[in-house]
């Protein structure tokens, strides 16, 4: 009888070890997904695409192969992030060839043997835009490179990086309220827009901002040197290899008061006027309602 119960528990414990790894090996794909040509439904581990929305739902989803291309995203998709996603590939971890919206609260790792995003719409309407979440974007080469396609960051925190070239590469470069380390340029061949954002950009060797045009640094404060141990405030950026910013944006003026008062005010006002309200209405009826 002992030895059927310790047999039994071998068993059990062997089973217990060996669920997590089966568990993580279904999840896990191992080849490129693509939705350029998709013109159906499609669900799998960690994803679901809904053909009529143009919405693909990736929700702890991984991928880690060794083919040129991770996940394939054609024009008009909106993928919406939960959970913690990952995707890795030997040439790029996401490829695009259109408009593409990447929104949600979750997480992003994209690693690249090449690049951590490519960009390859014809078009330069065609945006790519990051709108809340968490990136982790890093490339051999660049972290996002895009030859026509602005590239667009809003309200998200990213940390990316290109470990031989600059980090983002891209025509027009758009960021707005977003938390950025980056690791190599930040460089633009038209137009770069930073507003309200908290940036630590290294250019190693160049300018930490790289735009032919010039540069827009909106509400924002500015410390610039050699490198990210040497750094000075500074009134202008003028092509420092080192960039870190924070923003400068103040909690919106008040309605009653101006601008020179912040509009928390407005917030406690008309709650006093509630308070003020509901006795006005509350006590009268109290006071009947004891009378009779």
């Amino acid at each position: 009888m002992k030895q059927l119960f310790r047999s039994l528990l071998v068993l059990l414990l062997s089973v217990l070890l060996l669920c997590p790894l089966t568990a993580d090996a279904a999840t896990t794909l191992t080849s490129t997904l693509s939705f350029i040509r998709v013109n159906e439904h499609k669900s799998g581990p960690g994803y679901s695409w809904n053909n009529v929305t143009g919405e693909l739902v990736l929700d702890n989803f991984t991928l880690e192969t060794d083919d040129e291309y991770g996940l394939k995203l054609r024009d008009g998709m909106t993928v919406i992030l939960k959970g913690k996603n990952k995707i890795s590939a030997s040439k790029a971890a996401l490829y695009l060839e259109g408009a593409v919206t990447i929104r949600g609260n979750g997480s992003l790792i994209l690693t690249g043997g090449e690049y951590g995003v490519l960009c390859n719409a014809g078009r330069k309407e065609l945006e790519l835009s990051f709108v809340g979440g968490s990136y982790t974007i890093l490339g051999e080469k660049n972290g996002i490179v895009s030859r026509y396609q602005p590239v667009r960051f809003s309200d998200c925190r990213l940390d990316i990086e290109g470990k031989t070239d600059v980090a983002v590469s891209a025509p027009d470069l758009h960021i707005t309220a977003v938390t950025m380390t980056a690791k190599g340029a930040l460089s633009t061949s038209h137009s770069l827009t930073v507003e309200q954002s908290r940036l630590s950009v290294d250019g190693r060797t160049e300018s930490a901002l790289s735009c032919p045009v010039g540069s827009r640094l909106l509400s924002m404060s500015l410390k610039g040197g050699p490198s990210l141990a040497e750094l000075a405030v500074l009134d202008a950026y003028n092509g420092e290899v080192a960039l870190v910013t924070e923003s400068t944006k103040k909690v919106g003026g008040s309605l009653f008061f101006g601008e020179e008062v912040s509009i928390l005010f407005d917030f406690l006002l008309l709650f006093l006027l509630l308070l003020a309200l509901t006795a006005i209405i509350v006590v009268p009826l109290i006071l009947r309602k004891r009378k009779l």
